[in-house]
């Protein structure tokens, strides 16, 4: 449950238009537009730790990086990042304590 709101999150970000090539993959980013180690960067500015997940997301023509971070204080937070500018726009800290009502 704790990657709902990141993925209900990413869902309510703007749909990027524009036009391709009939013959182009949707999901093939040019090289230059991919700004993976400038997030990587700014995710270890905010909150330093190991990155226990990374997924790259893909949303119409725009690619977003999404990190889970696990700090050495036991916190975690999953970080959203634009792949083409490389600047973060969402982070959320995790909730990892157990749920009393699931048994």
């Amino acid at each position: 449950m704790k990657h709902a709101a990141i993925i209900l999150a990413l869902a309510a970000l703007p749909h990027a238009g524009g036009a391709r090539g009939a013959d182009a993959d949707p999901y093939q980013l040019p090289r230059n537009k991919l700004e993976v180690e400038p997030c990587k960067q700014a995710v270890f500015a905010l909150h330093p730790g190991n990155i226990q997940e990374f997924k790259m997301l893909h949303q119409g023509e725009a690619f977003y990086l999404r990190y889970e971070v696990h700090e050495p204080n036991g916190r975690e937070w999953a970080i959203l990042c634009d792949g083409s500018t490389g600047k973060i726009i969402r982070v959320q800290e995790l909730d990892n304590s157990p749920n009393p009502t699931q048994p």
